[in-house]
């Protein structure tokens, strides 16, 4: 024991030295024979004295570097006295008390900086009496009580603060009683009635500043009947049904006002009907069919002036076949198909005039195919050819009735080849040329279609640069050193 209190109170080096001393001062009083084990290496593994060729006294284990693992006590072969468990270097993790070779007394834990974990009580191998959980920093975690090896008495959770976090009482190890949960403020956050470890009876839940949150019926452990669910300032939020647990009926929720905000039936925990939306003025917002919790059929959004928003079909909860999306007006601003939930074949959007402003082909959620864009009468300003979601073909567009003003080449998403730019009247202005997406060489030209600058590119960075007089002479030439180079 003078070792034990040694180590709780002094450094690491002393304790081993104070321990290793005490134990040779033991073993050299005592009668009888010592056995000892010893590691490969030679360091001794346990020492423990026979008498009548069974333990009696101390018996101390080590670890291979020397410290202490554990030391027990024994009386007629059996442990009777303190036990205590080490990690290396001679910290203390555990200390148990025996009698007759059963628990029998405080068992107590420790974390690694000697600071109390755990403290319980048996009596003859039983666990019997108050036991306590610390917190790591410090405090109590919870507390409670057994009695003949089973939980008895009241638990009570704590904070670190050590104000009381939660009260259950408990009988022959089952929660029977008032439950209460609290917040650090000390207010009431819940309370409900056990019967046989299940809530049975009124459950309550409640808001910081007192007002009630939730409250219910509960039947062996299961919420039954309607839950009402409040703000905090005690205004209505919500109605649910619940039938053995599960959400059964028509669940509503509400509006500061008063008015409904949305209507959803449910069968066993699983939405099934129609599900509407409402806005605070009353208005429905939105239907939504449901078969087996899963979108089943039209669903429908509208404006709060009654007009259509958006109108699409499901199926198994994915997107199935057409969607329109209208503006406040009624008037069609997007159109598209879907198939398994992903955009497939035509889309279209279209400009508050009617017409259509560009249209997308999809196959699989990806677009494939031409995509063409048209100003607001109707005529073609641009379009562009797509593979799985890349840009990979001809690039064109134009001025707004009159001639094309560039027209470019990609493939698998970069440009590629030679790209043309054009004035409004029609005259070749420039030319570049791509390799791989990387821009190799760029031309300007006059408006007789003369070339007036030819310039070259290595890996995108300039590297030369011509000029020419409108009558075709090379005027100046330049060599650009690149940044690489240098």
């Amino acid at each position: 024991m003078i070792c034990q209190n040694i180590i709780c109170r002094n450094g690491i080096f002393v304790i081993w030295r104070l321990c290793a001393v005490a134990a040779a001062m033991l073993l050299a009083g005592c009668s009888g024979d010592v056995r000892r084990d010893y590691y490969p290496d030679g360091a001794l593994k346990m020492e423990v004295v026979l008498k009548d060729g069974r333990p009696y006294g101390t018996a101390r284990y080590y670890y291979p570097g020397g410290s202490l693992q554990l030391v027990e006590q024994y009386r007629g072969g059996v442990l009777h006295g303190a036990v205590w468990h080490y990690r290396e270097p001679c910290v203390v993790t555990k200390k148990e008390q025996y009698k007759g070779g059963m628990l029998d007394g405080e068992t107590t834990a420790f974390f690694w900086d000697r600071k109390c974990a755990t403290k319980q009580s048996y009596r003859a191998g039983i666990l019997d009496g108050p036991y306590v959980i610390y917190y790591a920093g410090g405090g109590v975690k919870c507390q409670g009580a057994y009695k003949n090896g089973i939980e008895d008495g009241l638990r009570t959770t704590m904070f670190q603060s050590g104000k009381v976090f939660k009260e259950e009482p408990v009988q022959a190890g089952v929660i029977q009683g008032p439950v209460k949960e609290y917040y650090e403020s000390g207010r009431l956050k819940s309370s409900a009635e056990f019967y046989n470890g299940k809530a049975e009876g009124m459950v309550t839940e409640f808001y910081t500043n007192g007002a009630v949150l939730r409250s219910g019926i509960c039947r062996e452990g299961l919420q039954e009947g309607v839950f009402m669910q409040y703000e905090a300032d005690n205004t209505l939020a919500a109605e649910l049904p619940y039938k053995h647990g599960k959400l059964d009926g028509l669940a509503k929720n509400f509006y500061a006002n008063g008015r409904m905000s949305s209507l959803t039936p449910y069968r066993l925990g699983r939405r099934e009907g129609m599900a509407t939306r409402y806005y605070r003025s009353g208005k429905v917002l939105a239907e939504e069919p449901f078969a087996d919790d899963l979108l089943e059929g039209s669903v429908v959004s509208y404006f709060e002036n009654g007009r259509l928003e958006f109108s699409e079909s499901y199926r198994k909860g994915l997107p199935e076949g057409l969607c329109r999306i209208y503006d406040r007006k009624g008037r069609l601003q997007r159109q598209h198909q879907a198939a398994s939930g992903l955009l497939d074949g035509p889309a279209i959007i279209y400009h508050e005039n009617g017409t259509v402003a560009a249209g997308f082909q999809y196959k699989n959620g990806r677009l494939n195919g031409p995509a063409r864009w048209h100003d607001e009468r109707g005529r073609l300003i641009c379009e562009e050819q797509y593979r799985d979601n890349m840009l990979d073909g001809a690039l064109r567009t134009w001025y707004p009735g009159r001639g094309i003003m560039e027209e470019r080449l990609y493939k698998e998403g970069r440009p590629e080849g030679l790209t043309r730019y054009y004035d409004y009247s029609g005259h070749l202005t420039g030319e570049t040329v791509f390799a791989a997406g990387e821009q190799t060489e760029a031309r300007e030209f006059f408006e007789n279609n003369r070339l007036r600058v030819l310039e070259s590119y290595t890996d995108g960075e300039l590297v030369g640069r011509k000029t020419f007089s409108p009558a075709g002479r090379l005027e100046s030439e330049q060599i650009i050193p690149s940044p690489a180079r240098q």
